[in-house]
């Protein structure tokens, strides 16, 4: 058996052995009922995905990216797409990822549609602009424009940790592209959209504002219309 394959396979049953039935629904109502929990806490869960994943070698990007959309589609609880994501953005192969990965990514995050699941893409996101700029650029400012929420918010955030490898001309024009197209494709209320879009904005701005806070003093200063979440957020630690 392949072992993306064996991997697909193994992960509810090891999810499973750990499930408290009696958490699951604080956890749903935290995201919102977006979601089956088996009611697996963060710790429990990392230690099983820890050795599924060093028993479950995956032997080169074909593999990864099979194992993640196996994982993903095969999910009934939102325990397995938390797997899904943390595979994606393990750092044994998140380093090899190229644009073809885009459109699952860009999968993962319309489907997911919510914070939980949108933000984990943002670390593999970050990683593809990153190592191959010229190519991801184009597709991710497209994103920042897109009428879906969700995509706007990945291309805002997806270069939190970048520090000085931040495209700075980049983010701004995502910022620009983000707050300025037309409404956008979600069951949020127009209120709620807005938020995850401004909220995103201030918080790409403060963390990069760890690298150079005078730059982003500078920025916000010089764009007095962005709006005041945004603001407030990107200006929080200065």
């Amino acid at each position: 058996m392949k072992p993306e394959v064996a991997l697909i396979r193994a992960v509810r049953p090891a999810l499973e052995a750990l499930a408290v039935p009696a958490d699951a629904p604080a956890m749903e109502a935290y995201v919102k009922h977006r979601g089956r929990y088996l009611g697996i806490k963060s710790a429990p869960r990392k230690a099983a995905q820890r050795a599924l994943f060093a028993e479950h070698r995956l032997p080169d990007l074909a593999a990864h990216l099979t194992a993640v959309a196996g994982i993903w589609d095969r999910a009934e609880f939102r325990e397995e797409r938390y797997v899904a994501l943390e595979l994606l953005a393990l750092p044994r192969y998140v380093k090899h990822l190229d644009v073809s990965a885009l459109p699952l990514i860009e999968r993962l995050v319309v489907e997911g549609a919510w914070w939980d699941l949108v933000d984990a893409c943002a670390t593999p996101l970050g990683e593809i602009l990153t190592r191959h700029n010229a190519k991801a650029r184009p597709a991710l400012l497209a994103w920042a424009s897109d009428r879906d929420l969700w995509k706007r918010r990945s291309a805002l955030i997806c270069q939190l940790r970048r520090k000085a490898d931040t495209d700075l001309p980049m983010l701004y024009q995502a910022i620009e592209a983000a707050l300025t197209a037309p409404g956008m494709e979600s069951d949020l209320a127009p209120k709620d959209q807005r938020f995850f879009i401004h909220k995103a904005v201030g918080w790409a701005l403060r963390q990069y504002a760890w690298t150079d806070p005078a730059e982003v003093k500078r920025y916000v200063a010089a764009h007095p219309e962005l709006p005041g979440l945004s603001q407030r957020e990107a200006l929080k630690n200065l």
